[in-house]
């Protein structure tokens, strides 16, 4: 009895080359897909969006000491809650990007950092509001702003 080894050998090997073909045209129409969708403007996910937030507040580091703590205000931070998921991710970005400095949800320090990104509302209006006390000391541009207390 002979058997048809060789020719299941091929057709198996055949079926995995076209496998791994279709994941890998799935993945490159994904990232196409995804970059063509940033670069026309749409809200970036996931890696993109950490990585548009690092390049947008990395000009912030200049001019933060090189470590310490610094307050935080935003048109999504209300003083008790953040008022959207993406205004608690906006915090948590700001804290990565410009680490080792500490990011708290306060006013009261020295040196606040104000985050507006482009498509917050506060943005989009052109007015930003700022707690009691609080001048630009620096606009970094992009909503990014170097904020400190009027009486420091």
């Amino acid at each position: 009895m002979r058997t048809h080894r060789p020719l299941l050998a091929r057709v198996a090997l055949a079926a995995t080359v076209c496998l791994a073909l279709a994941g890998s045209a799935e993945t490159l129409f994904h990232t196409a897909a995804t970059h063509r969708d940033s670069r026309r403007g749409a809200p970036a996910t996931g890696a993109l969006r950490t990585r548009a937030e690092d390049e947008r507040l990395q000009r912030l580091r200049a001019h933060l000491p090189g470590r310490g703590v610094v307050g935080y205000v935003s048109d999504g931070w209300n003083g008790s809650s953040f008022t959207t998921v993406e205004a608690l991710q906006d915090y948590f970005l700001t804290q990565y990007s410009i680490a080792p400095v500490i990011v708290v949800r306060r006013t009261d320090l020295p040196i606040v950092v104000g985050n507006y990104p482009a498509d917050s509302a506060a943005e989009t209006t052109g007015a930003r509001t700022f707690r009691a006390g609080l001048v630009v000391r620096r606009d970094l541009g992009d909503g990014v702003l170097l904020l400190e207390g009027a009486e420091r």
